[in-house]
């Protein structure tokens, strides 16, 4: 009797999971929807998130500082922290002023994004060589990677309001694909 209680709970348990795994792709596949339909409202949304979690990292980063034993204290933690609540605040209070905030916001979400791309490329670029004299199986795909990157963060640099809208549709169509996916990988769980 233990043993079929035992089964019922798993199933019932399953069952959950796998309504909770169709929420979720019904989640990701609206949102890619929505930033490929409406990407200025979207992008707009998710730079206001961005921002606020920017701020909000910067401020757990300075009350941890204060948290931790005075030995494990860095000058350098606390900096960051402080520079990136502050940076975090500034954006967020300009963008809350009206339209040429939001831009602003807009165009330094993209320049940073199209500069990590631009630095993750070059970083790409300068592994590739030793990684293909130490026989690595894919460094074709590091210095192809490393080339893509790298022209993909100058053309967001160049053009970053116009990059961040690109990233948005790129983003919506994974999500799009990505809950479509899900929705079939989720049907066929054999829970």
């Amino acid at each position: 009797m233990d043993n079929y209680l035992e089964n019922i709970n798993e199933y019932q348990s399953g069952k959950k999971l796998k309504k909770a795994a169709y929420i979720v792709a019904a989640l990701i596949t609206v949102l890619g929807a929505m930033a490929v339909f409406a990407p200025a409202i979207t992008g707009l949304g998710i730079a206001y998130f961005i921002t606020a979690g920017f701020f909000i990292y910067g401020i757990m980063k300075v009350v941890t500082w204060f948290k931790l034993p005075e030995e494990l204290r860095s000058g350098f933690f606390l900096a960051d922290g402080i520079i990136s609540a502050f940076l975090g605040g500034m954006i967020l209070f300009d963008a809350l002023r009206g339209p040429e905030g939001q831009v602003s916001m807009l165009f330094v979400l993209s320049f940073t994004a199209g500069f990590m791309s631009t630095v993750n490329g070059i970083t790409m670029l300068a592994s590739y060589g030793s990684l293909k004299r130490a026989g690595f199986p894919s460094s074709g795909s590091i210095l192809w990677g490393g080339i893509l990157r790298l022209l993909i963060g100058i053309l967001i640099i160049l053009n970053p309001i116009g990059g961040w809208f690109t990233l948005q549709w790129s983003w919506g169509i994974l999500f799009v694909i990505t809950g479509v996916a899900m929705f079939f990988e989720i049907k066929d769980l054999p829970l």
